[in-house]
């Protein structure tokens, strides 16, 4: 966890994982749990922090290493390299 740019709490490393982007969801619950976000006034960083506030399960499938996310100029530049060296 930060604060004012200080690393003040971290989880053991059992307990970590990653996530990739797409992530899907069933449209109504999605809408549902926004809905209710927004009239009981929650605060989350993102869309499995509001499912799971919602109280429904968020399952997990196996994704692959390589699916990175195009955001940033250097982000396109990582996806060239690693373009090129698969490709050799």
């Amino acid at each position: 966890m930060l604060e004012e740019g200080r690393i003040v709490r971290a989880h053991p490393g059992a307990f970590a994982g990653a996530s990739q982007t797409p992530q899907a969801y069933a449209t109504l619950l999605l809408q549902a749990a926004g809905e209710q976000a927004r009239r009981e006034g929650w605060e989350v960083q993102n869309t499995v922090q509001l499912l799971l506030r919602a109280g429904h399960a968020v399952a997990t499938v196996p994704g692959e290493k390589l699916n990175i996310k195009l955001t940033t100029p250097d982000d396109w530049v990582l996806a060239a390299a690693l373009h090129d060296r698969l490709s050799s």
